[in-house]
């Protein structure tokens, strides 16, 4: 973000936005935000549409990353079946991180998926106590 634009919404600071793809055909992306390591993995998984319909399911999954102290230093955020071209989003904002003095790290985002291992997640940070 530039340094001479700040913007707010509600009790938070937008604090970094903007697109993420993936290459090589990789399944991951690493975002460092204020210090704190985040990991988005793209995952499939056909179990999630047991009645075969063309609508899949889609999860989301949070996992905490642990650094070689065994301290929490990250989350881990795994997007399943987040396949549609037309884009797929949270609908709430995911809080993802608390520091000591209560602000937080929350995040929006959604998935566009070109086709196989081509991924966009367009995203947006936020930073503020709410």
């Amino acid at each position: 973000m530039n340094d001479q634009i700040t913007i707010t919404t509600g009790s938070a600071n937008i604090i970094g936005s903007g697109v993420a793809i993936p290459i090589d055909k990789s399944n991951s992306i690493i975002m460092m935000v204020k210090g704190v390591k985040f990991e988005f993995v793209f995952m499939e998984d056909s179990a999630l549409n047991p009645d075969r319909s063309r609508q899949k399911n889609y999860l989301v999954e949070l996992e905490t990353i642990k650094n070689e102290h065994n301290k929490d230093s990250g989350v881990k955020i795994k997007l399943t079946n987040f396949d549609n071209a037309f884009g797929m989003c949270n609908t709430d904002r995911l809080t993802l991180w608390e520091f000591p003095d209560r602000n937080k790290i929350s995040l929006n985002f959604v998935v566009y998926s070109i086709g196989p291992n081509h991924k966009q997640i367009h995203y947006c940070w936020y930073f503020g106590v709410n």
